[in-house]
């Protein structure tokens, strides 16, 4: 795994930032219609905003767009991004609109059982200054777009933008609004779910995999990057299928791991890492992440990532 840095290469992204609220569930059994003894905390997430400290923390530099409130979640948001060396400069303040936010329940292992998101303030971003600030982010060779922005403003940053545009679909209720830009994506990160969602095919195997990836490379995508929990996860473009094997871990939270698969594809585009290695580092950073109870683990960091990169392979 290739170590050197390449301080020319900086990431840009526009999407989500979130207020979350996740509530742990301490018992076996969910008493529907009823109060369940859980575990609660609140911390600072959203798609893009997860990738983008992800990769802050990789060392990369990064301009991070979103659209936030006036209130004081809102300033807790852009302060945490701030902390870590994220520019947010370019995003939109809504005045009277309140903070995203999103709030998941898990079970005793981790795993998500629902989750709900209140987006209205990036659904509201306007075109005009969206269109702004994609052409002010021209110097940037990466552009990461998460599907919490709408079908309209994901053409209006296609259409502005000159940069690589990598899609994260973001959820099975969201992914197909990367329909309107398909031709304009270098690379789309999906999940099993979202895959099936974008390209409208059920996915019961690896035959069915395949072609939905061809689906999408047809549609003018380079690389298409799947997660596909416990089974691992692949990359289908045009040279063929690369595929790794799922890894244990101990989880204590799934949330953002699929956040820091997408951070491992940017980071490992700008610094022209082979797909092999790319799927390795995003295995080993969605592994970091499973084992924190934070979207974004404070132990993530370049070093930390390449070190369980090249020691997953041999667990």
């Amino acid at each position: 795994m290739r170590t050197e840095k390449d301080t020319a290469c900086g990431v840009a992204l526009i999407g989500g930032s979130t207020y979350d609220i996740t509530a742990a569930l301490l018992g076996e059994e969910v008493h529907r219609s009823d109060s369940n003894p859980s575990r609660i905390r609140t911390g600072h997430g959203g798609v893009a905003r997860n990738i983008a400290e992800n990769l802050a923390r990789l060392g990369l530099a990064v301009r991070f767009v979103s659209a936030f409130g006036a209130d004081a979640l809102s300033a807790e948001l852009i302060a945490s991004c701030e902390a870590v060396g994220i520019d947010t400069s370019l995003s939109y303040i809504e005045e009277g609109a309140r903070a995203c936010t999103y709030i998941n329940l898990l079970d005793k292992d981790g795993e998500l059982l629902l989750a709900a998101s209140d987006m209205s303030a990036i659904e509201a971003f306007p075109l005009d200054l969206l269109a702004e600030a994609a052409e002010r982010l021209n110097g940037r060779r990466l552009l990461v777009l998460d599907a919490n922005l709408t079908e309209s403003a994901l053409r209006c940053v296609a259409a502005h933008s000159e940069s690589l545009l990598i899609g994260e679909a973001v959820s099975i209720a969201k992914a197909t609004r990367l329909r309107a830009i398909l031709p304009r994506l270098h690379t789309v990160k999906a999940n099993l779910g979202e895959l099936a969602a974008l390209t409208g095919r059920e996915i019961g195997g690896d035959a069915d995999l395949r072609a939905a990836g061809g689906d999408l490379l047809a549609a003018g995508v380079k690389r298409v990057f799947v997660t596909m929990g416990r089974a691992g996860a692949c990359c289908i473009e045009s040279a063929g299928v690369t595929r790794i094997p799922g890894f244990p871990a101990e989880v204590r939270s799934v949330t953002g791991a699929g956040d820091a698969f997408c951070a491992a594809i940017a980071y490992g585009l700008c610094r022209g890492l082979p797909t092999e290695e790319i799927l390795l580092l995003g295995a080993a950073m969605s592994h970091i992440t499973l084992e924190s109870p934070f979207a974004v683990s404070r132990d993530m960091t370049e070093a930390e990532a390449l070190r369980v990169a090249r020691e997953l392979p041999k667990s």
